[in-house]
C-alpha cells in the first residue's frame, strides 16, 4: 500500500480532525483488477477537498475486504460513506431516442424499452436511465417530438458481489457509477 496524498499538515490535521465528522464527506472506491484506489473527499467552504488519497495492488477476492480496510487504516482514512463503480461485460450503456414524456412516464416506460435494447433477461439485470436533454427548444427551432435517454443496466449478480465487498469492508455503499462516467 502507497498512501499518495494526505492532508498532514500539523495545524491543519487537528481542525480537519473535528470538522471532518460535522461536515459531508464521501471516498470514490476503484476495485480494479490491477489496484485497489480510494480518494477521500470532505466538503469545505471552498468545494471538495481532499482529505486522502490512497492505492495498493490488487488482491485475491476473498482477500478484498480485509485490504479495503487496511488500504483505508493506513491513509487515515475515516468516512465509511463510498461511492463505487461499476465496470465490464456485465454492464450495459445505451443511448436512445424515445418519444418526449414526462420523468415519471420515463420511468415507468423504461422497463418495456430496456427488454429492446439490453442482451440479458430484464429480471437479471438493474436498471436506470436519464434525460440527456433538457426539454427546452433552442431559439428558432421547433421543438423536437422526441428526447434523449441514456439507458443503464448492470447484471445484479455482479452488483450484489460488488456490494457485497463494500459492506463486508464495513463501509456504506451510497452511490454505484458506470466506471467510464465516474470520471466525468
Amino acid at each position: 500500500m502507497r498512501i499518495i496524498e494526505g492532508r498532514r499538515a500539523t495545524g491543519q490535521l487537528q481542525i480537519w480532525g473535528v470538522e471532518m465528522f460535522t461536515r459531508n464527506s464521501l471516498v470514490g472506491l476503484d476495485i480494479g483488477c490491477h489496484e485497489i484506489k480510494a480518494i477521500e473527499l470532505v466538503e469545505s467552504v471552498d468545494g471538495p477537498q481532499v482529505n486522502a488519497l490512497a492505492t495498493m495492488p490488487a488482491v485475491d477476492p476473498v482477500e478484498l475486504p480485509q485490504a479495503i480496510r487496511n488500504l483505508f487504516a493506513g491513509a487515515g482514512i475515516k468516512t465509511r460513506n463510498v461511492a463505487v463503480s461499476l465496470s465490464g461485460q456485465s454492464v450495459i450503456v445505451r443511448y436512445i431516442a424515445m418519444p418526449k414524456m414526462s420523468e415519471d412516464d420515463l420511468l415507468s416506460s423504461m422497463k418495456y424499452e430496456a427488454g429492446k435494447h439490453i442482451p440479458f433477461e430484464l429480471d437479471e439485470v438493474a436498471l436506470d436511465c436519464a434525460r440527456l436533454d433538457n426539454g427546452e427548444s433552442t431559439s428558432g427551432e421547433e421543438e423536437a417530438d422526441e428526447m434523449q435517454v441514456l439507458l443503464v443496466a448492470a447484471k445484479k449478480e455482479v452488483l450484489n458481489e460488488l456490494l457485497g465487498v463494500v459492506r463486508a469492508a464495513a463501509l456504506t455503499p451510497l452511490a454505484v457509477d458506470v466506471d467510464g462516467f465516474a470520471l466525468g
